[in-house]
């Protein structure tokens, strides 16, 4: 007898994350990625559902996607203050959040899991852990806390199954080139110079396939209790910005580095790493890559990219 498999909804499944996590569970799931634009590059047996959630109404399809988990990877990082795109990143990373919740049957979803951000901690002193409390300093950063209390707030009010996981910094294959090591490698394999600030700051780097086994064991956990609870999800083990870069540069051996061209964001903490105690205890999780293995798989998925790109 053929088991049936279980839905899988990723939204904003066509960005970094989303699409290790389609990689990794598609033959697992049936999945449904949603996003604003369709990918390039497909994979087969995933239903890819171009979604403007901006303009999504309640008769939509997606909405009659029996027993769902749901992951939500909506948005695109952004740091800038307040201004006049404000409205389009909290809209984003909350308000178009919220009205896909709205339209849910919440007692029909089996899970609802947000990626959230280090970021909500702010100034907090590390290693951030999950019992500080919030403090934003810029609208992305508000606006992934209002969510944050959004899904608590439903889990209290009718147990709704939502999980936050606080992600620091994943970095690996498909990653968008205007991120920290993206643009590194992308500099360094074209022999050129690499501007970057003093790298003094210390921050928590976690390779993206320890991300998506985290994720994989949250959505089989048949644990009650994990609900309504923010949950840190990093190495746990904090590295210079300067440090990162130098290892990768040392194993690509060509461009150069300079230091101090770029100054830090107003409001940036210059030292945000995480405890992972309670991720570890709750799951039985841990990463397991390597630093090196990381380092080459990185620099082998970009140094591929490039050469496709000079070929075509």
């Amino acid at each position: 007898m053929v088991k049936v498999k279980d839905n899988l909804i990723v939204l904003g499944g066509s960005g970094f994350i989303g699409h290790n996590i389609i990689l990794k569970l598609h033959k697992k799931y049936n999945i449904y990625c949603v996003s604003k634009s369709l990918p390039k590059k497909v994979i087969r047996n995933v239903k890819y559902l171009k979604i403007d959630l901006k303009n999504l109404k309640k008769k939509h399809s997606i909405f009659r996607v029996k027993k769902p988990y749901i992951i939500n990877l909506i948005g695109n990082i952004n740091h800038e203050n307040f201004n006049e795109s404000s409205d389009q990143i909290f809209n984003e990373h909350f308000y178009f959040i919220f009205n896909f919740i709205k339209y849910l049957n919440r007692k029909n979803v089996k899970k609802f899991i947000t990626i959230g951000s280090s970021d909500e901690y702010g100034f907090n002193k590390s290693p951030q852990n999950e019992n500080q409390r919030e403090s934003p300093f810029s609208i992305y950063s508000f606006s992934k806390t209002c969510l944050t209390y959004f899904l608590q707030t439903l889990h209290r009010s009718e147990g709704f199954n939502s999980i936050i996981l606080r992600f620091f910094l994943v970095y690996g294959p498909y990653q968008k080139k205007n991120r920290l090591i993206p643009s590194l490698l992308t500099s360094l394999l074209k022999d050129e110079i690499f501007h970057a600030s003093s790298g003094n700051q210390e921050r928590d780097f976690l390779f993206i396939d320890d991300a998506v086994d985290l994720i994989e064991k949250i959505l089989i956990s048949k644990n009650k209790k994990i609900y309504g609870q923010i949950y840190n999800v990093g190495s746990g083990k904090p590295m210079t910005v300067r440090k990162i870069i130098k290892l990768f540069h040392s194993k690509i051996g060509k461009g150069k580095i300079k230091y101090g061209k770029h100054t830090l964001r107003k409001g940036e903490n210059l030292k945000l790493y995480s405890t992972i105690n309670k991720v570890k205890k709750i799951f039985n999780w841990q990463p397991k890559t390597s630093l090196n293995k990381s380092i080459l798989s990185t620099i082998e998925y970009y140094k591929l990219d490039n050469e496709k790109k000079f070929k075509s």
